[in-house]
């Protein structure tokens, strides 16, 4: 029998989500799945994620999900997630560290700062920060 997104015609998944959580390790990629669910929900039509974290977020689990110009920031806070999108420009900062186990972001744009950090897979927190560092310095140009 078909799916149904064959039957409709649709994509299962047209934001890419899948392609990024499975760059996870598979604890996090467990840990973020209703976070990555409410993310889903927020993305508009056309959007596909380029990095995807698992993390704490507002001090529950939670996941941040790069799109072409903006990131957008879920947890996974019972019966009302707190979600967050942060447009990327010629003002947006990162700052980073890491210690043997996790990685923590502080990203920034205007007046605006998000802190998520207990992200696990560390070489993706890295890949988030260079590549919205990136986006930012070709805004400013």
């Amino acid at each position: 029998m078909p799916s149904a997104a064959a039957v409709s015609g649709t994509h299962p998944d047209p934001h890419g989500i899948g392609s990024a959580v499975a760059r996870l390790s598979m604890l996090t990629r467990r840990a973020g799945r209703t976070a990555f669910a409410v993310v889903a929900g927020e993305l508009a039509e056309g959007e596909m994620v380029e990095v995807a974290v698992q993390c704490r977020y507002l001090g529950h689990g939670g996941v941040a999900v790069l799109v072409a110009d903006r990131i957008v920031f879920a947890n996974d806070r019972e019966w009302e997630p707190e979600v967050m999108a942060m447009p990327i420009d010629a003002t947006t900062t990162v700052t980073g560290w890491q210690d043997e186990r996790s990685a923590a972001l502080v990203i920034a744009t205007g007046d605006v700062t998000v802190t998520i950090d207990q992200i696990r897979d560390r070489e993706l927190a890295q890949a988030l920060a260079a590549t919205v560092r990136a986006k930012a310095a070709s805004a400013g140009q």
